[in-house]
């Protein structure tokens, strides 16, 4: 296992695989994750929705509905939500929207809600306050999953008050790390990964025992 935090890379794959991404690319995707300590979350004025979808067998395990918010500074290359990295893009999120969220989850065949974007955690000033509301409307009877650009340790080391972390603590299940298309195996795709270099992490388990606690139930870590 190659893990290299501190250069945005974390990935079962070989050295050699590693040296076999270009030079320029890889430069990017460390450049990407050092420049994000610096990001911060955008106002609550400005969140916008690429697309709300109910009754999705995609993204997370069950029957799911899944939310897609606009902005993503990572700007992984072959990204498949290319076209809402922009924050302009997209509609505005509403209350009448999160109330129809929370409405939409009460039907028991749903499992629970994905958030997706774009990038989820630079949203957090109004993902946080939906999450808040699921919990305090169904408990842990719905589970909340969440993919992200960060790495859990990069969101999990910053400051308690910074949205970003609280989110992160908030949800249930992330799949983290950049999209890197080398990491891509077409023939035999990673289930509910873009990419092979990211995790599926239990954060509850995560934050209760101090490190980073895979569902290995999806794939071999």
């Amino acid at each position: 296992m190659i893990q290299a935090i501190n250069e945005g890379v974390y990935t079962d794959i070989s050295k050699e695989d590693i040296r076999a991404i270009r030079e320029e690319r890889l430069n990017k995707i460390i450049e990407q994750s050092t420049l994000s300590y610096r990001w911060n979350s955008i106002p609550y004025m400005e969140t916008k929705v690429a697309d709300y979808k109910t009754d999705n067998f995609v993204d997370g395990p069950g029957v799911r509905n899944v939310l897609y918010v606009t902005y993503c500074p990572f700007a992984c290359e072959e990204c498949y939500n290319e076209s809402i990295q922009d924050y302009r893009n997209g509609f505005d999120y509403t209350d009448e929207l999160q109330a129809l969220i929370i409405a939409d989850l009460g039907k028991a065949y749903i499992q629970g809600l994905s958030l997706l974007g774009g990038e989820p955690t630079l949203n957090a000033k109004t993902l946080l306050p939906l999450v808040e509301e699921v919990r305090q409307v169904y408990g842990e009877t719905k589970d909340i999953w969440m993919w992200t650009g960060y790495l859990y340790e990069t969101l999990n080391a910053l400051p308690d008050t910074d949205e970003r972390k609280q989110l992160l603590q908030a949800v249930d299940v992330v799949v983290d790390g950049q999209y890197i298309k080398e990491y891509r195996d077409e023939a035999n795709p990673p289930v509910f990964r873009g990419s092979s270099n990211q995790r599926i992490i239990d954060v509850k388990q995560s934050v209760a025992t101090n490190q980073v606690v895979e569902l290995t139930e999806y794939y071999k870590p």
